[in-house]
């Protein structure tokens, strides 16, 4: 079984496949943030817009928000290598997390580059009998030393893993 995306050390099939698939739903905003990086390592668009709140994708203007939101969604999952998420931490509506991931756009990162992080306090909302991310906000990257566990997941520390 393929290890999921998001780092949990559970199987994909049993952990963000059946949000993906909408067979099940997020139970927490934790559950729903792992799995709309599942949907981002794995190009699921159709997710990623059926879980954000109608604000994030400005309803009074949704059809052309909604196409650029497509288009922006689609570019970025074209020019990111995903390479790990760590949740730094979660309360009842909001989760803090860093997406580790190399910018592929002009051209293939060298191998064991220093990779780009994504550090972001994310908003989430209970509506509709379901969790929908609201927004977030950025953060500075996080300082990674040699003795900190890998971003890949792997339980690994850094320096024997990813970056040697």
């Amino acid at each position: 079984m393929t290890q999921c995306y998001c780092c949990s050390s559970l199987p994909f099939e049993q952990c963000c496949s059946p949000l993906l698939n909408n067979t099940q739903k997020a139970t927490t905003p934790e559950a729903l943030m792992r799995s709309r990086y599942s949907a981002f390592c794995t190009g699921n668009v159709k997710y990623l817009l059926h879980s954000s709140h109608s604000d994030y994708l400005h309803a009074e203007n949704y059809q052309n928000n909604h196409i650029k939101a497509v288009k922006t969604l689609k570019e970025t999952m074209q020019h990111t290598q995903w390479l790990g998420l760590q949740i730094l931490a979660a309360t009842d509506n909001t989760v803090e997390f860093v997406a580790f991931f190399h910018d592929t756009h002009q051209g293939e990162p060298l191998p064991r580059a220093v990779p780009h992080q994504l550090h972001e306090q994310s908003r989430f909302i209970y509506e509709y009998d379901r969790w929908l991310y609201i927004d977030g906000d950025i953060k500075a990257p996080i300082k990674l030393g040699r003795n900190s566990n890998c971003y890949c997941g792997s339980g690994k520390k850094l320096k024997k893993c990813c970056s040697h």
